[in-house]
Order: C-alpha cells, then structure tokens, then sequence
C-alpha cells in the first residue's frame, strides 16, 4: 500500500466531505501490538482477579485526585468532585488517562489523521495499524448486552458481564479537545479491546507499511499535526522536534 491508496481508503469514512462521527480512530505503531489498555499491560501477567483490579483502580483515583490540587487549577478540579468532597471516579479516570496514570480507557479520536500520526510516530522499522471502530454498532451492541442497566455501574461490579462501550467527558481537558477523543471502556479489565469488538462486527484493521511511515508524518507536519500541536506545552515541542530529526533521514532498508 502506498500513500494515495491510504488517503483513498480513508476518504471513505468521509461525510460529505467532513468528519463521519459514526467512525472513530485508532492508530498504533506497532502492528503486532494489542488494543490493550495501559492498566491491562501492567497486570496481565500478574495473579490478580477483576475485584482486586477495581480496588487498585479505586485507590488510584483516591491518590491522584486527593493531590491534584497542587497541579491543576480549581476550574478543572471542582467539576470532577462530588458535592460532599469525594471524587467522581470515571471523569477522574478520563482526566488520569493523560497524565501518565495506567487505566483501563482505550484513547479514540474522530480524526483519521491524529490516528496516523500515533501509528507513525514511533517504531520507525516497523509497520503500523490503524484500528477503525463503527461506533454506532458497537454501542448498540453494547446496549443489547446490558439490557437497561447503568454501564459505568456494571463497570464496578466484578461479577457482571463483559461488555466493551464508548465514553466521553462531560468537561474535556486541554489534550481530550485537542485530539478530538474518546474513549472505550470494557467491564473486564482483563479483557482485550479488540477481541470485544471484533464480538460486535465494529472493527476494521489497516496495516501502514513502515516504509511510508515517513511520508505520512511529512504530511501531517504539513497539516500541522505534530508532537506540538498534540501534546501541548515544552514536552510536545520535544516530541516535534524529535520527529524531525527522525524523518530528516529515514532508516535504511537493510
């Protein structure tokens, strides 16, 4: 596959010419990897059940939100909290996911080209993927499955079923804005996002071919989607310039 025949692929999740808000995107740099959530790579060899995973998740917004005033500024701490003090555990969780905090949320983004640059960005000698869900038809799925019932409740009982479903901030931070995202959330944290999608028929995976890895961010540089405009702040200029360096000169192929 070549860059034309990608950007053609993709123009058939355009909507009149604008962004199909039934697609959502995801892109990953190595192909061989998983659509597994940062919370799931971290336990998945260790002899932990789904009880114990929801308590450490529990403890984890505990700490991080019992703290966070020192990092973030009161209008983005007090819509997470409770009115008795105690904090909001999922929009704490969504909050979490982009500071470094393992959880259980899979990032999504409506835009295709966000999701290239995170299948290109990294693993140069390597192909990418880029992970295409019909949102609508897994919700739906999602639907049948809890029959009525609360999914972010069912998402704390460990016993209840498992069932993968799509979330989204009430109030977005900088970085949720900015990468147009959402997220997916399976009621078994131990569960692998893909196998929950590929159950509903809402998947499509599209290798990208390491060799135009570095074409595609060259675009996306061009379109100014870069490690700066992503991630915000002196860290995403880093990033952004060390995506230039990488690209300047490509790996050979050997």
């Amino acid at each position: 596959m070549n860059f034309k025949e990608l950007v053609g692929i993709l123009f058939e999740y355009n909507s009149d010419n604008l962004i199909n808000l039934n697609y959502h995107f995801r892109g990953q740099a190595d192909s061989s990897w998983l659509l597994e959530p940062s919370f799931k790579r971290i336990i998945k060899n260790r002899d932990i059940n789904r009880a114990e995973v929801i308590n450490l998740e529990n403890n984890s917004v505990i700490k991080f939100s019992s703290t966070a005033n020192r990092h973030f500024p009161d209008y983005q701490v007090n819509p997470l909290m409770e009115k008795n003090g105690s904090p909001q555990k999922w929009p704490w969780i969504m909050h979490m996911q982009h500071y470094s905090v393992p959880t259980r949320l899979l990032d999504w983004t409506e835009s295709y080209w966000i999701a290239l640059y995170f299948a290109c960005n990294e693993s140069y000698d390597t192909d990418g993927k880029l992970f295409i869900v019909d949102k609508n038809r897994a919700i739906e799925y999602a639907d049948k499955i809890c029959t009525g019932k609360d999914f972010l409740h069912l998402a704390d009982i460990p016993e209840s079923k498992s069932v993968l479903n799509f979330i989204s901030p009430r109030i977005k931070n900088d970085r949720i804005s900015i990468q147009f995202g959402c997220f997916t959330l399976c009621t078994d944290p131990l569960i692998d996002h893909c196998l929950m999608l590929n159950v509903s028929k809402s998947l499509r995976e599209i290798i990208i071919p390491k060799k135009i890895k570095p074409i595609i961010m060259k675009e996306l540089r061009k379109m100014g989607i870069t490690g700066e405009s992503i991630y915000l702040g002196a860290d995403g200029l880093g990033k952004s310039i060390k995506e230039f360096i990488e690209y300047a000169h490509p790996i050979k192929e050997k």
